[in-house]
């Protein structure tokens, strides 16, 4: 929780900077809603640990049209991503509408996002793209950075692992994991040395096309998590 917290305090830091900076009200107003959009997020992830706490996992899916998604989402991360002298380019080949929880994805893209910032700490070239097939949505975020270790690349997803990061949690990836499980779905990983890919697969009960879709009622998905014992996690 308090790891997914620290995506949405810097786009309300970073956008409260633009806003003083801002001598045009109607771009004042702009910034200002992302900011509010920010703090309905923090919202959101309130309500999960109170469904964490009850034992409970909720996913709302809605028809959400993919390319609307990826667009207002690039623009949101832009300014922190030229902050870093990242290069965002958007490779979006599917242009429908698709079933998912758009908060807790758009969390998942923000944890792989700051993954890739992280992994080019000189700057490089972000892709996000999205295209599907007969079974799925898929979803990916590129970078150009060395590479995932081959010594970790099997407990990437697993937590408290990390690789780099002097101030890194290794939450990161496994709150993906488990974000992509809750749409009955998962996420893989391909690296070189020339960059690494993320792609979260969603599985989608039928095709569908069409920004009307997006106005259609929820689904609220909620499932009864049985209680574990804690277990303690080593920190490589």
């Amino acid at each position: 929780m308090l790891h997914d917290l620290t995506t949405p305090l810097t786009v309300i830091r970073g956008y409260t900077e633009l806003i003083a900076a801002a001598a045009d009200p109607s771009a004042r107003a702009l910034l200002g809603r992302t900011v509010d959009e920010q703090f309905e997020l923090i919202g959101a992830m309130q309500r999960d640990l109170l469904a964490y706490a009850r034992g409970e996992k909720s996913v709302i899916v809605r028809h959400v049209v993919v390319p609307e998604l990826l667009a207002a989402y690039a623009e949101r991360i832009r300014p922190e991503l030229a902050a870093h002298r990242i290069e965002l380019v958007l490779d979006v080949a599917d242009r429908g509408a698709a079933l998912f929880d758009r908060a807790k994805i758009e969390r998942a893209l923000d944890n792989l996002v700051r993954n890739a910032i992280d992994a080019m700490p000189r700057g490089g070239t972000l892709t996000l793209g999205a295209e599907r097939d007969a079974a799925a949505l898929r979803l990916w975020v590129r970078d150009t950075g060395p590479g995932v270790p081959r010594s970790v690349r099997a407990r990437m997803f697993e937590p408290f692992v990390t690789v780099g990061k002097r101030n890194g949690t290794g939450l990161g990836l496994s709150i993906v994991k488990a974000i992509a499980e809750e749409h009955g779905g998962g996420v893989e990983l391909e690296t070189s040395p020339r960059g690494s890919t993320f792609t979260l697969s969603l599985p989608q009960r039928a095709p569908s096309s069409g920004a009307a879709l997006a106005r259609r009622a929820p689904v609220v998905a909620t499932t009864r998590r049985a209680r574990a014992p804690a277990r303690e996690a080593a920190v490589p």
